[in-house]
């Protein structure tokens, strides 16, 4: 037992030890705050940003949301309006503590001067910093950040754990109808509707119901209910289902989710599910009106489909113990606010299901209703005398029933009296058949207007729909018809044809109208009828649930039906083989799991379509494989195995697998080359579509892979598993893909010839993720998107659309007033391109690009407007862009090759757009009159570039203000009002101008203006043909015509319209008279300008003088001028320019200057102009003589080039190229009559000339350059790199000594060759090539043209080195006497072709005695055009031409014999005649082959001028 002492001791220690823990708690804790202030205050700061950014997420989303209509969960935003309440808190006390924290370091700074000057009082008095840390405040500031911190990290807590969705669809509005189609507003119905809608008001019942024999008008009047409700706003949401015989929960699940606006129901959810669903929807609803159509058994339990009910507090004093059994025993759930409008055959039904006596009955219509009914549909004509009794008798014959009157009135409207009559024995015949529950009326009536439908297909299409059962699928109907060959060829038009005759279907009553325009449906007395008709002449056999015989062998005797539907039988096996002959469609469906027998389809050989419904199918039976006559097959909803054996199906044409249960296509399917349609939406487990399968396919117009396989591979490859996007090019049929790319983000389709490319119903799920989107050669797209897909593209980024041919829209607005305001939120890039016939981008209210910065329009010759509404096009011409289009962001826009544009803006535009526009440009737009309306120059003040190119009816850039831009430029000028309305344009970031080939174009404005572009610095001015000044002083006065017209300038200028112009690029044109109109050009005008090109200018134009204003030029390039000369000493007014005026110039060309003789005078005082210049270029001077007088230094010279300079002698002198020291590069060709490259005298060549940078050297195509220098000077190549020779005549480099660097070790023929030559120095190479290659031993082919060369041949070159030449051509050498001596001609053995041409000196062709055996392969031989040609050998021995096929001489005139010596002999003249033509042919006195001349020869052909 312990001691007591102890045991107070110890309880006293843990006391004092707790208590002095709570009190050292309680003292440091707020100590620890003081101290921690800052990083708390920190640690806020970071949780404010962690909840900024969960905050713009949460706001992303629900902006995402609503912009798609769906309603924000109120739990998401009370959970914003939190954060925005807690961020606003806390960035308030983190400013309140930077603000302290800024004031405390002012204190501590003052505190610490004090302290300096009196320590000791200060440290008395206060804290020593004063009061700048008084550790309350920082205690409190301490605390509330850590509270703040708390608070924000819950917020974020709460935010993870809400539940998806967090946004819903709400109930869509509803546009109410003025009235019900089919519905009469009769007294007898009026009654009744009346009664429902107080009904409906009173809270003594919450169900109601409707009960009337079949073909009343049950249904008519449950719809003019709903349309009454939603007119009268009765209720917030009225939701109409439609139930029928054998009810199915889960349809009916569907119809009403979609009335509520939930989202489409998941495939293959439960039942129970479903039902929740519904009951939490219709919870947050205030007040809901639910009509549930033609109930046929009390067995349906409305609690399973999700509707609440309210138990009735009060009961009718009439209530039966029915209803109370019936309030026993429902189990129902509490909801005053859902009312329930029941409609059915039997009133027991009712009773059962309502336990009430708010049931009403419909009857039949009264006689005189009924007649009025047949009146509304057929017209005036039943008053007639010819048809009105019987028509009053068919009235008779359908008993007042709505249905019956209906479809006979409609049947025979337009009929003649004798088909009236015969309708009317047809009602009167009794039914063939006993059929129950339909009335002998009806049933007489819908047959009789089947009978007179308009056609047989008609006829037939309807009993195919009634196998169908109700709210069938158009889809469905379009693959069976095409199966069974009913319909057109091809996918498109048999689509169109099923909906024509659906239409005539609806408009006969024999079909109603459906809310889902892609489904149908029927009545159940017409369905009924329908399948009695079908039964009866051996059509079809529909046999549904219970009607399914148990044993097979009932069915011996259905062998002669063509069509059998087995709907969800209950049938306990199939036959092992069902003998139909005659079958051509089989359709089963059950869900049960039935076997099928290996031989089942073995006695089918004429089936055409097989349905497989909703089966579990883990292989295909092998007799499958016998239906070669199969088209359609679909295994819609089936659990899938095995199904290669499909791949032998080789006449198959549809394939549908919708909603199948399976993983892998196999690639067996690939075989089907004659599919035309595949469907394999929804199947959500596929996830294999092996490569080429679908390529295979080529004959697939339309695929169906929507909410299914989206494995898709970016590309083709050797090693890819799936299929990619790249193989649907090979399917040049398709016209209708779906796809399912739930993640893509970026996508390109080209050459796929779909007309649809995302389905409405699925689009969304599809692109909200896209940013990227690249559309090219879709050629049947007629439209890209839906104004309701475009409002998914949230994320969309990038879109190009080109070279679809239909394209007349990108996109397709639904409705223009609901649907006519759209954004791309982020869109930056769009471009379009080349669509002939896109005449909009969208038609709507206004559309807006927000992030828009680049925007393409090319090649869309009939696009006029981006947007138009209804009114675009009515009120004169439309602008590209007005206040319907809004680009805040617009930076890069370009308007390309658009025919029909007339005007790109409007005066009008939104207040925000074309504000950041920097690049702009206009390129062939044909019809535009003037680029910019004078109210967008405010807009333009960000603009960095413009170019406008090709538009050849611009007359200006910007439209006159206050004129008429078509009357411009004949509007009369006078000085008082052309210096009254000078116009200031003023474009403070324009830094680069062009304008390219506008042929109109003669000023920026008609108007006197000012320029001013303090950033412009280049400026291109190309081809524009009717400009005639380039630029006009402002204060000069302009010139006018006789006419008083105003020669305009294209630019009025003054000094503050080019401070900053670099470079200036002018070609002129025959039009243009000036370049510069003015007294003078003064200095400051161009103060910067350092490039200057000019091209096409003439004598007139006063060129020099602005070259002499230009003291900061720095390159020069002058083209095509007819100039004598460049550079005059001359200026205005005969003032000599100073030397100086090219100081600065580092670069000149000059080329096609076919006039230039020189480029400057020798007696200009210019020595110095060029002391800077880096590169000059000399091309195409055709008569330049000489290139720089003797006197010119080019120290600074780095690169030279001639080209093409023909009269050229020499290039440079001895002192020119002795100042080159800088030179690197030498380029000099195709000069003809170049002799050398440096000319010197003897007393000049002692020194030498030293090359020390010189790298390159190109001298190439020089026909009579011998040397470099012909004198002895000696040459130094310091650096030389590469020398590039191919100059036939240059038999030595120099004749003085040359020397080069060790690294030069080759010299090439062509710069791309691969032939090399060195013989250890430049002097012997250039040797060498001489003999070796200037012979050219392994050459074939010579062609020789324009080289004024005495001989070809040089002394030492024997015939060997011409032994391969097989082809010879000599064009225009006009000094060449002879072709070749006899010597050379002998080593011409492989001679195949010999042409001379235009040689007109040339005497004879081959010179010298000796030729003997010559031109063993020679076959064909052309002489034109040689005037002195006399013979083409005169030599004495004999010329063999063993394999010479054909001569032809043309132009030859001299030329008497072909191998004599030459006679002087007068020729006689004569003339032949024939039936064809005159010719003249010249006949020498001697023969014109002689015995010399041996040969095969077939054809000779004389020119008639020889």
């Amino acid at each position: 037992m312990s001691d007591p002492s102890s045991f107070c001791q110890n309880a006293a220690a843990n006391f004092v030890g707790n208590l002095f823990s709570g009190i050292f708690t309680l003292i440091t804790k707020p100590i620890i705050l003081v101290i921690q202030c800052d990083n708390n205050v920190d640690h806020l700061k970071n949780k404010v940003a962690e909840l900024k950014d969960k905050r713009e997420t949460a706001k992303t989303f629900a902006g995402t949301a609503e912009r798609r209509g769906e309603e924000i969960v109120p739990e998401l935003r009370n959970w914003l309006t939190r954060a925005d309440n807690c961020i606003e808190a806390a960035e308030k006390l983190v400013a309140d503590a930077d603000a302290d924290a800024d004031a405390a370091e002012k204190l501590v700074a003052d505190a610490a001067e004090k302290l300096v000057a009196d320590a000791e009082g200060n440290a008395k008095k206060k804290c020593f910093f004063g009061p700048c840390l008084n550790p309350r405040s920082r205690y409190q500031l301490s605390k509330k950040a850590e509270e703040n911190s708390k608070t924000i990290d819950k917020l974020v807590n709460d935010g993870r754990e809400y539940k998806l969705p967090l946004a819903y669809v709400p109930a869509p509005p509803k546009e109410v109808a003025a009235s019900v189609e089919g519905f009469e507003d009769f007294y007898s119905r009026k009654d009744v509707l009346e009664r429902i809608m107080e009904a409906l008001q009173s809270q003594s019942s919450s169900i109601i119901g409707v009960h009337g024999m079949p073909g009343v008008g049950k249904t008519m009047l449950a719809k003019e209910v709903k349309r009454k409700a939603e007119q009268d706003k009765l209720f917030d949401v009225v939701v109409m289902a439609l139930v029928s015989k054998n009810a199915d929960s889960k349809k009916i699940q569907v119809e009403i989710a979609r009335g509520l606006g939930l989202d489409e129901l998941p495939n293959g959810i439960e039942t129970q599910v479903a039902a929740e669903l519904i009951k939490n929807r219709l919870k947050k609803m205030k007040k809901v009106l639910i009509i549930l159509d033609d109930i046929w058994e009390s067995e349906i339990d409305l609690k399973e489909l999700g509707i609440p009910l309210r138990n009735e507090s009060k009961k009718t004093e009439g209530s039966s113990s029915r209803e109370e059994h019936a309030e026993g025993s429902s189990s129902r759930e509490e909801h005053v606010e859902c009312k329930i409008l029941l409609t059915s055959r039997d009133s027991n039904v009712l009773l059962d299901l309502t336990g009430s006596s708010q049931n009403f009955s419909l009857d039949k219509l009264e006689s005189e209703e009924a007649w009025d009914l047949l009146k509304k549909i057929v017209g005036d004509r039943a008053e007639s005398d010819d048809i009105r009794s019987t028509a009053f008798d068919i009235v008779q014959e359908c008993g007042g029933l709505p249905l019956a009157i209906t479809t006979m009135a409609k049947a025979l409207k337009n009929k003649k009296p004798y088909e009236w009559r015969d309708a009317l024995r047809q009602l009167r015949k009794p039914s063939a058949e006993n059929f129950h529950g339909i009335p002998a009326k009806v049933y007489s009536a819908i047959e009789v207007s089947y009978s007179h439908l308009e056609s047989e297909k008609l006829q037939e299409t309807f009993l195919l729909c009634c196998l169908m059962g109700h709210k069938a699928s158009i889809q469905d109907l379009l693959k069976y018809g095409v199966g069974l060959g009913l319909f057109a060829n091809t996918i498109g038009e048999a689509r169109d044809e099923v909906f024509t005759l659906i239409s005539k279907l609806r408009a006969s009553s024999l079909l109603i109208d459906d809310s889902d325009n892609n489904c149908f449906d029927m009545h159940d007395l017409v369905h009924d009828v329908a399948v009695s008709i079908t039964s009866r002449d051996r059509r079809g056999l529909l046999l549904t649930g219970d009607h399914v015989p148990r044993k097979w062998s009932d069915m011996e005797t259905r062998k002669n039906f063509k069509w059998i539907c087995l709907r969800y039988s209950n049938v306990d096996g199939l036959p092992e083989e069902l003998e139909s002959f005659c079958l051509t469609l089989f359709r089963l469906a059950n869900k049960s799991a039935l076997q099928i027998p290996a031989n089942f389809f073995k006695g089918m050989p004429i089936l055409k379509v097989l349905d497989l419904t909703h089966m579990d199918l883990s292989s295909l039976p092998p007799s499958i494989c016998l239906l070669q006559n199969l088209h359609t097959l679909c295994l819609d909803q089936s659990v899938l195995g095995d199904i290669r054996i499909i791949g032998e199906l080789k006449n198959l044409e549809i394939l549908s697998l919708l909603r199948c249960d399976f993983e892998e296509l196999p690639g067996e399917i690939g075989q089907l080359t004659r599919l035309k349609l595949l469907d394999l939406s929804d199947c959500a487990k596929l996830k294999i579509i092996p490569p080429c399968v679908l390529a295979n396919m080529s004959g697939l117009e339309e695929l169906y892979l929507g909410n299914s396989f989206d494995g898709w591979e970016v590309e083709e490859n050797e090693n890819q598993r799936n299929a990619s996007i790249a193989e649907l090019k090979h399917l040049k049929e398709l016209t209708t893909l779906e796809v399912a790319l739930p993640n893509l983000e970026e996508l390109q389709v080209s050459w796929i010839n779909v007309d649809i490319i995302w389905h409405a119903s699925m689009a969304s799920s599809y692109i909200k993720k896209l940013t990227k989107l690249i559309i090219e050669n879709c050629d049947n797209l007629k439209y890209l998107f839906t104004s309701a897909m475009a409002r998914d593209l949230v994320m969309l980024e990038h879109l190009e659309i080109s070279g679809c041919q239909k394209m007349g829209k990108v996109l397709f607005t639904e409705n223009v007033e609901e649907n006519g305001n759209l954004i791309f939120p982020q869109l930056r890039i769009l471009e379009i391109r080349s669509l002939p016939k896109l005449g909009r981008f969208c038609h709507g209210n206004y559309i807006k690009f927000p992030c828009l910065s680049r925007l393409l329009i090319r090649s869309c010759p009939v696009l006029k407007t981006f947007i138009s509404s209804s009114s675009s096009f009515d009120t004169g011409t439309p602008p590209l862009f007005d206040a319907k289009v809004i680009f805040p962001r617009l930076e890069q826009l370009m308007i390309e090759f658009m025919e029909s544009l007339d005007k790109i803006w409007d005066n009008q535009l939104d207040a925000s757009s074309f504000y950041q526009l920097n690049y702009l440009s206009v390129n062939s737009c044909n019809k535009l009159l003037n680029i910019f309306p004078f109210s967008m120059l405010e807009r333009l003040q960000r603009l960095d570039e413009l170019g406008i190119w090709g538009c050849d009816s611009l007359e200006e850039i910007f439209e006159s203000q206050g004129l008429d831009a078509g009357q411009s430029q004949t509007q009369k000028f006078t000085p008082p009002t052309l210096m009254a309305s000078v116009v200031k344009f003023v474009f403070p970031k324009l830094t680069q101008l062009d304008l390219f080939m506008l042929r109109k174009l003669k000023a920026l404005c008609h108007q006197m203006h000012t320029i001013e572009w303090p950033s412009l610095k280049n400026l291109t001015v190309y081809r524009c043909d009717q400009v005639q000044i380039f630029a006009s002083e402002l204060s000069s006065f302009p010139r006018t015509n006789g006419d008083d017209q105003l020669e305009v300038s294209l630019f009025w200028t003054s000094k503050a319209t080019f401070p900053s112009l670099e470079e200036m690029r002018l070609y002129a044109n025959g039009n243009m008279k000036e370049i510069w109109h003015g007294q003078h050009i003064p200095g400051d005008y161009f103060p910067k300008l350092k490039v200057l090109e000019l091209s096409h200018l003439h004598k007139q134009l006063v060129v020099q003088p602005f070259l002499f204003q230009a003291p900061t030029l720095e390159k020069l390039v002058v083209s095509q001028p007819s100039f004598h000369d460049i550079f005059e000493c001359q200026g205005l007014g005969g003032v000599e320019k100073p030397a100086l005026a090219f100081t600065q110039l580092s670069g000149l060309r000059l080329s096609d200057l076919h006039e230039l003789t020189c480029l400057w005078k020798e007696e200009s005082n210019l020595e110095s102009v060029f002391s800077n210049l880096n590169i000059l270029e000399v091309v195409l001077c055709s008569k330049l003589k000489n290139l720089v007088p003797s006197f010119i230094s080019f120290k600074n010279l780095t690169t030279l080039k001639v080209f093409a300079c023909h009269e050229l002698i020499y290039l440079i002198d001895y002192s020119t190229a002795k100042s080159m020291v800088q030179l690197t590069r030498m380029s000099i060709s195709e000069c003809h009559m170049l002799k050398e490259i440096m000319a010197c005298v003897d007393d000049e060549m002692k020194d030498g000339i030293v090359f020390s940078q010189l790298k390159y050297l190109q001298l190439c195509v020089l026909p009579r350059l011998a040397s470099f220098c012909s004198g002895s000077c000696n040459f130094e190549f310091l650096s030389l790199e590469e020398v590039i020779v191919t100059c036939p005549n240059m038999q030595i480099f120099s004749h003085g000594e040359c020397s080069t660097p060790k690294k030069l070790q080759k010299v090439k023929l062509t710069k791309d060759g691969d032939e090399e030559f060195w013989e250890g120095n430049l002097n012997s190479t250039i040797q060498k090539m001489f003999i070796e290659k200037v012979a050219f031993p392994n050459l074939e082919e010579l062609e020789l043209s324009w080289i004024n060369v005495n001989t070809i041949w040089h002394a030492s070159i024997t015939s060997s080195y011409v032994a391969k030449l097989t082809k010879l051509i000599i064009k225009s050498c006009g000094n060449l006497k002879y072709l070749f001596p006899s010597s050379i001609a002998l080593g011409l053995v492989q001679l195949y072709n010999l042409e001379v041409t235009n040689c007109v000196k040339m005497e004879q062709v081959i010179k010298g005695e000796g030729a003997e055996d010559l031109f063993p392969k020679l076959f064909t031989i052309i002489l034109e055009s040689c005037p002195n040609l006399k013979c083409f050998y005169e030599g004495s021995n004999r010329l063999e031409f063993p394999r010479l096929y054909k001569i032809t001489v043309v132009n030859c005139s001299a030329l008497a014999a072909f191998a004599s010596s030459f006679s002087s002999d007068r020729k006689k003249e004569i003339t032949t005649n024939d039936t064809e033509s005159e010719e003249r042919l010249v006949i020498p006195t001697q023969p014109f082959f002689s015995d010399k001349c041996l040969t095969i020869l077939n054809k000779v052909y004389r020119h008639p001028s020889f």
